[in-house]
């Protein structure tokens, strides 16, 4: 990093593929990397797994090139980057100066007018800017990120077999898992190959594929509720946790 930082400011962001704050962070990321790499800013993504879900090189590939992120992405599987950062969950992202100052540390989600506007300015301060003007800053992605929007906080994770360490899978044909929660959305970190069927507040059943490690958005509300999910996995479909997004009130 000492020598990238020697030319030019840098975005450093630690993720999991699979994890629910990671991805969605990403978009940002992503717009912030084609935006601003072009004036300069050196972008990286550091995949740091959460939990054996992706843990090896091969599985964290698979899951990253699902998202077609447009930066290099170091796999850091043994987690010695993540401890050289003093990182404390996900996502954690670093924003650094030309010369290798730190002008941003951020754990978690949010922020993004003022993560963005930092951009900014180091990008200024090394004399990156271009002739005409910076854009409007990027519009939120989900009314949620507005600053100051009201949220109603979802349903924490639920770990199906109750640990990080391994996960739930199905020990016969049919076997379900029922879950309540509260929230805007849902999600399931799931591994594995096999199909899933998915059924919301008793809807017909919808299936969906599962090729490997990653992150299925279940279900999207329009504010945050109350709902049902109900999940009947293949023989050979791993279900790690399954994850709520804030919603609106």
């Amino acid at each position: 990093m000492e020598a990238v930082t020697s030319r030019k400011p840098a975005l450093v962001h630690f993720f999991d593929a699979v994890q629910l704050n990671s991805v969605r962070s990403l978009p940002y990321v992503r717009s912030w990397s084609e935006r601003y790499q072009p004036h300069g800013l050196a972008v990286y993504g550091v995949h740091t797994p959460r939990w054996p879900l992706t843990q090896q090189p091969d599985a964290a590939r698979t899951a990253i090139e699902k998202l077609e992120l447009p930066h290099p992405v170091a796999i850091d599987s043994a987690r010695s980057i993540w401890r050289d950062y003093g990182c404390h969950g996900w996502p954690h992202s670093f924003l650094w100066k030309k010369g290798g100052w730190l002008a941003w540390s951020q754990l978690g989600e949010g922020d993004y007018d003022a993560f963005e506007t930092a951009i900014r300015e180091v990008l200024e301060e090394a004399e990156m800017q271009p002739e005409t003007g910076w854009p409007d800053l990027m519009a939120p992605i989900r009314e949620s990120d507005r600053p100051g929007a009201k949220l109603v906080a979802p349903t924490e994770e639920m770990l199906i077999s109750g640990s990080l360490e391994a996960p739930w899978s199905p020990d016969r044909e049919g076997a379900t898992i029922e879950a309540e929660y509260q929230g805007a959305a849902a999600y399931a970190s799931l591994g594995g190959q096999g199909r899933v069927s998915l059924s919301i507040d008793g809807s017909d059943p919808v299936d969906m594929q599962i090729t490997g490690p990653e992150l299925v958005e279940l279900a999207t509300h329009d504010s945050s509720g109350k709902h049902t999910l109900t999940l009947t996995p293949d023989l050979g479909v791993e279900i790690w946790s399954l994850s709520f997004a804030p919603g609106l009130a």
